[in-house]
């Protein structure tokens, strides 16, 4: 029941008869393993290695002749016959006491699977080998992939227990939905944990970036997990042990992102690029490594834009980073055909060969002043930042912005416009509004994930005001009032021209009417734009028919400069039938100031006076 091992055999003058060694193995009858009472069955181990190479390379062309060499360091018996599997359909069987050298021509191109095992397939050993034809395919397309974190990479920092969560539900807890939501609640970090997200405000110390190189738990396109810092739109912290995958990292790891722009408004978003620049002959000088157990074309290029190098080669399961690039070593492209672990539709270099990206960060901004006047131009700019993640100077090459790149902006009130940017080139628009409001500009780099906005407050413009005529037009009011200092209803006699006269008379700049039959009076008017929508001011007024006095939905209001006039306060004719508790209830419905029946007359007092009037609190 026990096996022990040993460096050397014990003394041979300690060797008995075999027939003390008796007792059947429990997991195979047909095998003894020792006897009672202490002998043991002793079994020298030998390692037998058969390996198979191909020269002059492992890549050849048609009708090329290639040399299968087979080794074999120690001649077993049960070994000495071998077969080869060509993986054109081709087997020989070969003895490797007669040949370890076998010549092998192939007339179609591929990648082909050569095997050599012994007859009973104790042992195995399988190369690939890749024929190509004559044809050149250095380059076939540029191919680029966008690494979006909404934020950028500040390291990676232990696990900390006393961070809070963020729950969000359904979304997916990668760093771009991570940082957007701790951005949208005020934070200035992100960090995710397995698949938490936690959101913090201060940045904390960091550890080795190469503690943090899980790959995300919804996709293995991104990295999110161990011990990692990262600078984000808001932070990121993320925490992993072992993933699935393979790759083990440390027991407890964080990652955080820090937050690129203040947490009220989104003027500047960031992405490194990743541009396919081909196949290239290995070249490991001056390169950092890192391996993963679900590498990527993305966790490369993240990987490398972390520790801001300008340069990703993949190669098997390692991702190799630089600053160089050895334009003279580049090959067809066919000859990197190794299939990504992580994404079996990539490539991940070949037989001594790299799969290339160039990388590229873009910076993308928008400026607009915070406040504008109505009808006045407004300006905003937008800029477009190209760098190498290794330094601030320009990098263009081999990118989406070696092409101008387009632009949409959307001012927030159903116009928009298209623009052609270049990069490290700043664009000046310039915008009028025809409405007071708060708008919501958009700036989208078309193709792109990258997307800005801010926003702008439009006030009335102070020369606005029509002299040459009394009618200003038909408005909106709403909370707080511009036209409500006072407020007069009469359901007999309202008209326009009374109103004037009436606002004239409390020395009011404007008037207006409403309803029929109701007037206020103001200083300001305009700040909430003319009805849309078909909603008009097309209610007559109740004393002269064919006044226009405002609307009914949604309150919209005639509005007139006021009359300094004489007014007779005696022809406000009170609302009969009602006394001063039902004039009250009617009058409260009325915002900000309420009328009051005294006497003969209608008068306008404020509501803060009604203690005054009828002892009511």
């Amino acid at each position: 029941y026990y096996c022990n091992c040993e460096q050397k055999i014990l003394n041979e003058t300690e060797q008995i008869s075999e027939e003390n060694c008796q007792l059947k193995c429990p997991s195979n009858k047909k095998q003894t393993c020792g006897g009672y009472f202490g002998p043991k069955s002793f079994y020298e181990i030998k390692k037998t290695i058969l390996s198979l190479s191909a020269l002059p390379s492992h890549i050849g062309k048609i009708n090329e002749t290639i040399a299968f060499k087979i080794e074999i360091n120690e001649i077993i018996s049960f070994v000495n016959f071998l077969r080869i599997d060509f993986g054109d359909g081709t087997k020989i069987n070969f003895s490797l006491m007669d040949i370890f050298l076998i010549e092998k021509k192939y007339s179609k191109k591929g990648l082909y699977k050569i095997e050599v095992a012994s007859i009973n397939y104790e042992l195995n050993a399988e190369i690939d080998i890749l024929i190509k034809d004559n044809t050149k395919k250095l380059f076939v397309n540029s191919r680029e992939v966008f690494i979006f974190d909404n934020g950028e990479i500040v390291g990676c920092i232990e696990n900390i227990s006393s961070l809070t969560t963020q729950i969000h539900g359904y979304l997916p807890r990668n760093s771009e939905v991570c940082s957007s939501q701790c951005l949208k609640k005020g934070f200035s970090f992100t960090a995710l944990r397995n698949s938490y997200c936690n959101c913090i405000n201060t940045s904390l110390s960091t550890i080795q970036i190469d503690s943090c190189l899980c790959a995300c738990p919804y996709t293995n396109d991104r990295i999110c997990e161990n011990s990692h810092i990262n600078l984000k739109i808001s932070n990121i912290l993320y925490n992993c042990s072992v993933h699935q995958s393979g790759f083990i990292i440390s027991e407890h790891c964080l990652e955080i992102f820090e937050e690129t722009t203040d947490p009220n408004d989104n003027e500047k978003s960031t992405m490194a690029v990743g541009t396919f620049r081909g196949c290239f002959k290995t070249d490991f000088n001056n390169q950092s490594m890192g391996i993963f157990g679900f590498l990527t074309n993305e966790v490369c290029i993240q990987y490398c834009d972390w520790i801001k190098k300008d340069f990703a080669s993949l190669i098997g399961t390692n991702c190799y980073c630089g600053n160089h690039l050895n334009e003279s070593n580049q090959v067809d492209t066919d000859e990197c055909f190794y299939k990504c672990n992580g994404n079996q539709s990539q490539s991940c270099g070949g037989f001594d060969r790299f799969s290339v990206y160039k990388i590229t960060k873009l910076e993308f901004y928008l400026f607009c002043l915070k406040i504008g006047e109505k009808f006045k131009k407004i300006n905003c700019s937008i800029y477009l930042n190209s760098t190498s993640p290794s330094s601030l100077s320009s990098n263009t090459s081999g990118s989406i912005l070696e092409k101008n790149a387009s632009v949409l902006i959307d001012f927030g009130d159903l116009d928009h416009k298209y623009l052609s940017i270049k990069s490290n080139t700043e664009i000046f628009i310039e915008k009028a509004y025809n409405e007071t409001g708060t708008f919501k500009i958009k700036a989208v780099l078309l193709n792109t994930p990258l997307n800005n906005s801010a926003t702008i407050k439009i006030e009335r413009y102070s020369m606005e005001i029509d002299f040459k005529n009394e009618y200003q037009g038909c408005f909106f009011d709403r909370f707080p009032y511009e036209m409500h200092d006072f407020v007069y209803v009469n359901k007999l006699i309202m008209n326009n021209k009374f109103c004037q006269e009436f606002c004239g008379f409390y020395g009011f700049n404007f008037s207006s009417t409403f309803n029929g039959d109701t007037c206020s009076c103001g200083n300001n008017f305009g700040s909430y734009n003319g009805p849309k929508y078909k909603i008009k001011c097309d209610k007559r007024c109740v004393g002269v028919q064919s006044d226009i006095c405002g609307g009914r939905v949604f309150r919209p209001y005639s509005v007139f400069i006021s009359e300094r006039s004489n007014l007779n306060l005696k022809i406000l004719t009170p609302i009969i039938g009602y006394n001063r508790r039902k004039i009250f209830q009617l009058c409260t419905v009325i915002s900000l100031y309420i009328l009051l029946y005294r006497g003969s007359l209608l008068l306008v007092v404020k509501s803060s006076d009604l203690e005054k009037f009828f002892g009511l609190p």
